[in-house]
């Protein structure tokens, strides 16, 4: 099941948020998107940015 909590879509709030489910790289490293369903592989400073315009659909 996936998180219910709502997102605003701020960098620090959706960063944060990995954080609170124990989901954290160092910047430089690639990761998973951890979205259910995506799994895209990513470069981690980038996965806020990735949430905000694929799963949140901000700009």
């Amino acid at each position: 099941a996936g998180c219910p909590t709502h997102l605003q879509g701020g960098c620090a709030e959706i960063m944060a948020h990995l954080r609170a489910h124990g989901i954290s790289y160092r910047m430089r490293e690639q990761g998973v998107c951890p979205w259910l369903g995506c799994g895209k592989s990513i470069l981690w400073k980038n996965v806020s940015r990735h949430v905000r315009e694929k799963h949140l659909g901000i700009r």
